[in-house]
């Protein structure tokens, strides 16, 4: 995948994620999503982070020097009204799944493959942090 293409693929899946969790979040408020750690966190929120180049032998057979893209989703919660942060940082992610899973961000790439997901309890009980991570094959 060429550097220009990189950016598109970036944008693409920060704005899917914004369209499909409009109006999700807390009271129906739309979901801050972030591409680095904010500097003040909202009670919740998604970061979309760890873009990297998976090595060919990484990648699986047909991939390139470079086209096989990973990334990760990051779920926050904390001080969630009605419900515990562990349980809305698990319903946001399957909604973050829901709009990622097999779907196909630029012209010529694959759909996106679900990779695995995790539960990251933070040391803290009234905050939580799940993390799903997901590959893309965006050709060369």
């Amino acid at each position: 995948m060429s550097l220009a293409r990189r950016w598109p693929l970036q944008v693409a899946v920060v704005d899917r994620l914004r369209a499909a969790l409009a109006g999700q979040g807390p009271g129906g408020a739309d979901l801050d999503i972030y591409t680095a750690p904010p500097a003040e966190r909202p009670a919740v929120h998604l970061r979309v982070d760890g873009w990297a180049v998976l090595p060919r032998r990484r990648a699986g057979p047909g991939a390139t020097a470079d086209s096989v893209q990973s990334f990760m989703v990051h779920v926050f919660a904390s001080a969630v009204p009605g419900t515990t942060p562990a349980a809305e940082a698990t319903r946001i992610q399957g909604l973050a799944l829901a709009a990622l899973e097999d779907w196909q961000p630029i012209p010529g790439a694959t759909g996106v493959d679900h990779v695995s997901s995790s539960d990251a309890p933070d040391q803290n009980p009234a905050t939580h942090h799940a993390v799903s991570r997901f590959r893309i094959h965006a050709g060369g």
